[in-house]
């Protein structure tokens, strides 16, 4: 047997590179199934070594253990490494089976058992599990090719040499042949086990990159859809990638962004926007390494220029270096102007509050003026050279109690009493006072339309609405110059909203007011409706005018605007709805003459002394029999001990204890029938409130002159 030992040291060699290279497979991909094969390979290479050992040192019972020991290990090792390569467990009656062979095998040596007693039960066993692992691939539903078909029945073809070695291993002519036949098989076997394993990891490499195109799809599909702008930029602020809603917005093709700088895109501009003292969101993000958002204008391929908010965030290389950034570009031009309209609300809303707080004491005094001026006017003669200083009075009275109600209506806080109205007597009215407020260097033109035009309004505030755009006029032209104010009718079609952006369809009245005076800039057009905002010097506007203005109309589900350029005059165009009857009657003012008295008792509830006692003079001149009462406790008190005298209880909405409607209240549960006339100087949502607008028909808001106040009185003792 000459022919032993270099077989056998060539088939160490061939085992040992064999358990280097799966070390080195394993090194690289970290399955368990290849440091399992090396350590089998490993275990193989030993078995050698016994042999080895026999031919140095003689035969002896330690290296015919070792030897069969290894042979049965390494044959269980590589056959469970096949199964977890496969992906299935191997049963635990084969481990079994080798712990008792195991045992078996210093056993039989150490008794001396025959060679076919020591190797048929070992070699049987090793050649079921080997011809098992070659079904197992050949039945292989996760693996195709050649490759499996290779090791499948080399593996088959192997356990039967396993099987047939304890029958002709000891026939000397088939020794060398079975020997060499037994180590082509194991080759072939390791060949095919690596060529499987490649095919494997080729399999997995491309169901990765399957995995990897159909991610990528997916990444590229949600930044198409996205509307927000989505571009990488690297540190030459150029552009590297874009997405859809980015190329929609600049109008260019991905091929013409590509390779652009940003800021040629973004800014139209040559140099970066930070050189101009932009801050930058890229730049930011490539020096502090972090998120990084501004706001600011970009150029806007359909609206010019669009405000928006950038949010750029660094990419790092594999060694941690900032290569690039991605930036996001998301249109905010309609929140900018959301929030500008809440800004404006809000403001609408602190001068409301303002003007409710003073809205009581000060109706309060002007009713007391109006009260004691109507009546000093009304004790005059119509000759009375001192009769024109009571109407001035009177009428710096009116035009504060509408200041007030202006206020409160430019803040929604007062609620606007609408009748139908004539609007050219309403422009008549106003032309007569504008004639002393404007000045004799301003000459005033009224056009009126050709036919009246009817709507439904608060004459009081569309006459404030004239008084304060004529005001601001006036003041626009310190030199003198025209107004005019002319009314047309004209029809709001889909075009004219379409065109101007605001309108509902239908008939509406247009007011224009025009003068040559200094006119507007731009930037102040913008504004120009703002409570607080003027143009003019201190101490000269309050910014409250126009704001006014604007409140009243949106009340009147009304439009305005304003149309202006510096050094060629202003004009303001008011749009209201027409009424879609002309059935409308004016009404004539309300002469001292026409007011009726008469003799019944009447309770006045008011805790300003003032106006108090102005309203019981008042009614006592007209022939009442009046009772006062400074509050709500002693109104409720006057009244138990009167209730059958008593015909009207005028009560004050607030007053200190018991409010007007408490002490209402309690008299309606004395006397059901008792009629009352609710009065307040608080704006029409306070008194919501307090619930008492339900009865709007017994309720007068002040400031109140007497004649208006005694024809309420007459009104409600004749019902």
């Amino acid at each position: 047997m000459n022919w032993l030992p270099p077989a056998t040291i060539a088939s160490m060699t061939g085992t040992f590179l064999l358990s280097l290279v799966y070390l080195y497979l394993y090194l690289q991909d970290r399955h368990r199934y290849l440091v399992i094969w090396c350590i089998s390979w490993s275990l193989y290479f030993f078995r050698f070594c016994f042999l080895i050992l026999a031919f140095l040192f003689g035969k002896n019972k330690a290296f015919d253990i070792g030897y069969h020991e290894f042979v049965l290990v390494s044959g269980l090792l590589l056959v469970w490494g096949v199964f977890l390569f496969l992906d299935r467990g191997m049963s635990k009656v084969w481990l079994l089976c080798t712990i008792l062979l195991a045992l078996w095998i210093p056993a039989a040596i150490g008794e001396d058992f025959s060679f076919f007693s020591l190797t048929f039960p070992t070699f049987t066993f090793l050649a079921i599990i080997y011809i098992w692992a070659g079904i197992a691939f050949l039945r292989s539903q996760n693996l195709q090719g050649f490759g499996r078909r290779l090791i499948g029945w080399t593996f088959i073809v192997w356990g039967i040499h396993k099987g047939d070695y304890p029958f002709f291993r000891e026939v000397a002519w088939f020794a060398p042949w079975g020997y060499s036949l037994g180590e082509s098989l194991g080759l072939t076997a390791s060949i095919g086990m690596l060529l499987i394993y490649f095919e494997k990891v080729k399999a997995e490499l491309l169901k990765n990159q399957d995995k990897l195109k159909e991610s990528e799809r997916f990444i590229h599909n949600i930044l198409e859809t996205v509307d927000e702008g989505f571009i990488v930029i690297d540190r030459d602020m150029k552009i590297l990638s874009a997405n859809r809603a980015y190329l929609n917005t600049v109008g260019m093709t991905l091929e013409n962004v590509v390779g652009r700088h940003c800021y040629e895109l973004a800014h139209a501009a040559g140099n970066p926007c930070y050189t101009v003292g932009e801050d930058c969101s890229v730049r930011q993000a490539f020096e502090t390494g972090k998120p990084y958002s501004v706001h600011h204008n970009h150029h806007d391929a359909v609206r010019g220029h669009a405000y928006v908010e950038t949010k750029a965030y660094p990419l790092y290389d594999g060694a941690g270096n900032i290569v690039s950034a991605i930036e996001t570009i998301s249109d905010i031009t309609e929140k900018k102007a959301l929030e500008a309209q809440l800004f404006h609300a809000q403001k609408m809303e602190a001068i409301g509050t303002l003007a409710s707080g003073i809205a009581h004491d000060f109706n309060n005094i002007l009713s007391a003026i109006m009260g004691y001026g109507s009546l000093l006017q009304m004790k005059m003669r119509s000759d009375d050279p001192l009769r024109a200083y009571a109407d001035q009075i009177l009428e710096s009275s009116n035009r504060a109690a509408q200041l007030t109600k202006g206020l409160l209506a430019f803040s929604r806080k007062q609620v606007i009493r609408m009748t139908p109205v004539r609007l050219h007597e309403i422009v008549q009215r106003v032309q007569k006072l504008l004639m002393r407020i404007i000045g004799e260097d301003i000459s005033l033109e009224v056009r009126l339309y050709e036919r009246e035009l009817e709507i439904s309004a608060d004459s009081g505030q569309l006459e404030q609405v004239l008084m304060n755009l004529a005001t601001n006029a006036r003041d626009a032209m310190p030199s003198g110059g025209s107004l005019c104010i002319t009314t047309t009718m004209i029809e709001l079609d889909e075009d004219f909203i379409v065109v101007h952006g605001y309108g509902k369809r239908g008939a509406y009245a247009l007011i224009s007011v025009t003068d040559n005076g200094d006119g507007i800039d731009a930037g102040s057009l913008k504004k120009i409706f703002e409570p607080f905002y003027t143009t003019k010097d201190v101490g000269k506007g309050t910014g409250l005018g126009l704001a006014i203005v604007y409140g009243i109309v949106k009340q009147h589900e009304g439009y305005i605007n304003v149309y202006s350029e510096p050094g060629k005059g202003t004009t303001f165009k008011i749009y209201l709805p027409l009424m879609k009857k002309s059935d409308v009657e004016a009404t004539a003012p309300v002469k001292s003459t026409s007011v009726k008295g008469g003799s019944e008792t009447i309770l006045v509830a008011e805790d300003d002394s003032s106006l108090r006692d102005i309203l019981s003079f008042v009614l006592k001149e007209f022939g009442y029999r009046v009772i006062e009462a400074k509050d709500g406790e002693e109104a409720l008190r006057k009244f138990q001990e009167n209730q059958d005298a008593i015909h009207l209880v005028v009560l004050d909405v607030v007053m200190p204890g018991m409010n007007g409607k408490e002490v209402g209240d309690a008299i309606i549960k004395i006397r059901p029938r008792t009629k009352i006339l609710f009065q307040s100087g608080y704006p029409a949502d306070s008194i919501q409130q307090k619930g008492l607008l339900n009865g709007a028909e017994r309720y007068l808001y002040k400031p109140i002159s007497p004649q208006v106040f005694l024809s309420k009185v007459r009104k409600i003792l004749d019902a």
